[in-house]
C-alpha cells in the first residue's frame, strides 16, 4: 500500500474515530485503527465491538492495501510535524510515514484480524440537520444517566411519529425532552411503517455523544437488526441499541402550570454559580423564592461550614409567590445546555411537583416547547 495525503485531513479523520479504540483490549487488534487505501480514497476504521466508526479522506493512491496500527503513535506524529504532505507506505504489517524532514515506522498487526464493520442497510432512513445536534442535543446528553444499573437509563429514548421524532433522557432526578419535526425529504421509504411497528428505540449515550462531537452536516440514520447506522458524506458510525423498556416519563409531566417566571438566562446563571460557591463544593442545595410585588426572584444558599450567599434578580412573575429547594448542579448544567436562549421560562405547578424550564429564543414571552428541561425539587418534610 502506498498513498500521499494532507496531514490535516488524516489528522481530522483519525480524531473522529480514535476514541473508540480500547486502551487495554482483551483482543489486541482492538487497540488499533484499520487504514485502507481502496477505491480512490483513504478509509480509517475503529471499533470496540459495541460501536464501530469509519471516516474517509481523499489522496493520491499509488497502491491499494491496508494496515492496522496504533492510533496513539499515529496521532502523536501528526500533531508534531510541520509539513503538510505525508507519504504513507506499508511494509508487511507496518506503516512508514514520511515527510521532507521526518520518517517514522509504526509496527502493526495483521489487518485481516480486524473486525468487519457492516455497511449501512438500504431502504428505511430518516435525516436530521446539524442544528439539532448543536442546539438541542446538549440538554439530552446532560440528563442521561451515565452508570445506572438500569441499562435503559444509560441511553437516549427516541420515539417515532409520522411527523416528528422525540428524544428523551433521564437520570431519575431530571428529565429532558426535545422534538424534531420531520419534512418529507427527511424520511425514506419505509419510515412510516417502521414508526408504526417500532414506537421507540434506545441509543447508548456514548454513541450520541460521539456523533455530537463530530457532526458538521446533515446526518442520516437507519436501523437494522438491533443496530443503528449514523452517517454523512465523510463519516459513519454503527452502534448496538439498548434493549428493554424506557420509563413512561410522560406520566410525570405536568399538564398545566400555576406559576410562570420569565428571567434573563445570563443573570440567573451568574446567581446560581455564586450560590453554589457555598453549597457542598458546587453540588448542593439552593433556595429559590419569588417576590411578585417586587418583581424579583431571590436565589440563596447557606452552609454552616462555608457561609451564605444571596442574589436578587429582576423577573416577570405570573401566579402566586413560591419557594423551592433545588440541586444547584442540576440547574447549572441544565441551563448551560439550553443553547441559543437569552431568556428562560420557568414553569411551576406545586412545590412538590417537577418544574419545567424552556428557552425563549425570539425575544418575546412565548417559550420554545420543543426543548424542555424538567427537574425535581428537593422535598423537605
Amino acid at each position: 500500500m502506498k498513498f500521499i495525503c494532507k496531514k490535516d485531513n488524516l489528522k481530522n479523520a483519525l480524531a473522529k474515530i480514535d476514541r473508540l479504540v480500547l486502551k487495554q483490549p482483551n483482543l489486541p487488534i482492538l487497540g488499533n485503527v484499520l487504514i485502507k487505501a481502496i477505491n480512490g480514497r483513504i478509509e480509517l476504521y475503529s471499533t470496540n465491538l459495541e460501536i464501530g466508526a469509519s471516516a474517509h479522506i481523499g489522496g493520491i493512491i499509488e497502491n491499494e492495501g491496508e494496515v492496522a496500527i496504533s492510533p496513539r503513535i499515529l496521532a502523536g506524529f501528526l500533531a508534531n510535524i510541520k509539513e503538510e504532505e505525508i507519504t504513507c507506505v506499508s511494509n508487511d504489517f507496518d506503516l512508514e510515514l514520511k515527510t521532507l524532514k521526518h520518517k517514522i515506522r509504526i509496527k502493526g498487526m495483521d489487518p485481516k484480524d480486524f473486525p468487519i464493520i457492516p455497511e449501512n442497510p438500504e431502504g428505511f432512513y430518516f435525516k436530521i440537520k446539524p442544528e439539532f445536534f448543536y442546539q438541542k442535543l446538549p440538554i439530552i446528553l446532560i440528563s442521561t444517566a451515565k452508570n445506572d444499573t438500569r441499562q435503559e437509563l444509560n441511553g437516549i429514548c427516541v420515539k417515532f411519529f409520522p411527523e416528528k421524532i422525540v428524544f428523551a433522557s433521564t437520570d431519575s432526578f431530571r428529565l429532558a425532552e426535545c422534538v424534531y419535526f420531520l419534512n418529507k425529504e427527511d424520511i425514506g421509504v419505509g419510515y412510516l411503517e417502521f414508526a408504526k411497528n417500532n414506537p421507540f428505540i434506545i441509543i447508548p449515550f456514548f454513541t450520541m455523544a460521539e456523533i455530537s462531537r463530530v457532526v458538521d452536516e446533515e446526518m442520516l440514520f437507519s436501523i437494522d437488526q438491533g443496530q443503528i447506522f449514523i452517517s454523512n458524506s465523510k463519516f459513519r458510525m454503527i452502534s448496538r441499541l439498548i434493549g428493554g423498556n424506557y420509563p413512561e416519563y410522560e406520566q410525570i409531566l405536568p399538564k398545566k402550570y400555576a406559576i410562570e417566571v420569565i428571567i434573563d438566562k445570563d443573570g440567573i446563571m451568574d446567581a446560581l454559580k455564586m450560590a453554589s460557591l457555598v453549597t457542598m463544593m458546587g453540588a448542593g442545595e439552593i433556595l429559590i423564592k419569588s417576590s411578585k410585588n417586587d418583581g424579583q426572584l431571590i436565589i440563596s444558599s447557606h452552609s454552616g461550614e462555608y457561609g451564605e450567599e444571596n442574589s436578587n434578580l429582576e423577573a416577570k412573575i405570573k401566579g402566586d409567590d413560591f419557594e423551592l429547594n433545588l440541586n444547584s448542579r442540576y440547574l447549572i448544567e441544565g441551563l448551560n445546555a439550553l443553547i441559543g436562549a437569552d431568556l428562560l421560562k420557568i414553569k411551576i405547578n406545586k412545590e412538590r411537583s417537577p418544574i419545567t424550564i424552556n428557552r425563549i429564543i425570539d425575544g418575546k414571552e412565548k417559550e420554545d416547547e420543543t426543548v424542555s428541561y424538567i427537574i425535581m425539587p428537593i422535598i423537605k418534610d
